[in-house]
């Protein structure tokens, strides 16, 4: 729901607003200006918000990775 919902603000104002990240969990994807990442693996869906944090995208990822190895 949440990339569907990323993509169809992204369409409208005509931006890619998503990115798909691969190699973490099932699915991951990557929002809007690096702001949210969000992954699902099992059946567990799990968002982390980057809008805070210095560098949020190359930390997001790696915690991601350790996160989904774990599930």
């Amino acid at each position: 729901a949440t990339k569907l919902a990323m993509g169809v603000v992204g369409a409208a104002a005509g931006v890619k607003t998503t990115e798909a990240l691969a190699g973490i969990g099932d699915e991951a994807v990557l929002g809007p200006m690096d702001s949210i990442l969000v992954f699902t693996k099992k059946g567990l869906g799990v968002q982390i918000d980057l809008r805070q944090i210095a560098g949020g995208r190359s930390r997001a990822i790696a915690m991601a990775q350790r996160m989904a190895a774990r599930i």
